[in-house]
């Protein structure tokens, strides 16, 4: 295992590579085997340089692991072994980590705590009339608000499409004036779709934060 396999070594900013264990309350036990805290590691090699293991007690080390890139809902089952490849004597219980099961991407526009906001308001700055056509910036209502996207798709990569959802003569209804969605006409003139509007809705990605 490297920082570039399939389950891999992630490197965090703290703690260091190679600092001594902090034990916790939820760490995994043996019966009734004594615990020999060793370090952290965010990669390969490792010692026990901690302190030493006695026969018939376990070493406990903490491994920084990510998935980068593994299959969804496999198992993978990770061995210690010698620097050269060989295997260490009495071997007999071997870690397993089952990665995620493959779910969806899903997006919905929700409010700071979360909640999907049923009817979602956008707010557009004012524009001087002009004869040509010309762009305006519009906010949500609430400035708390925003768009969410989900992935449970087990995959880091994905792609976020908008687009009306009733029909080709869908507009947005404004105050006071009324706007296509999806017009690629240029001057903003209307498309060939089923309303007599043009215009086109875009939302800036670039100012957004993936968290």
């Amino acid at each position: 295992m490297t920082d570039s396999t399939l389950i891999a070594y992630n490197d965090n900013a703290t703690p260091a590579d190679g600092a001594a264990l902090t034990a916790n309350a939820n760490d995994p036990t043996d019966g009734g085997r004594t615990i020999v805290n060793q370090d952290y590691e965010e990669l390969n090699n490792f010692t026990n340089t901690e302190a030493s293991i006695a026969s018939g007690q376990d070493g406990k080390w903490d491994f920084s692991l990510k998935d980068n890139g593994a299959l969804s809902n496999t198992d993978y089952c990770l061995r210690m072994v010698k620097s050269d490849g060989s295997v260490l004597n009495e071997y007999t219980t071997i870690p397993q980590i089952t990665t995620a099961a493959g779910g969806s991407v899903s997006v919905d526009i929700v409010d700071s705590g979360g909640t999907p906001v049923g009817s979602p308001a956008v707010t557009m700055n004012s524009v001087i009339v002009t004869i040509g056509h010309q762009s305006a910036t519009g906010v949500f209502g609430l400035a708390n608000e925003k768009i969410r996207v989900t992935n449970n798709s087990g995959n880091a990569q994905w792609t976020l499409t908008l687009a009306a959802d009733a029909g080709p003569a869908a507009f947005w209804d404004g105050t006071p004036a009324d706007y296509d969605f999806n017009d690629p006409t240029a001057n903003a003139g209307d498309g060939a779709d089923d309303d007599v509007l043009g215009g086109r809705m875009s939302l800036n990605p670039s100012v957004g934060t993936l968290g």
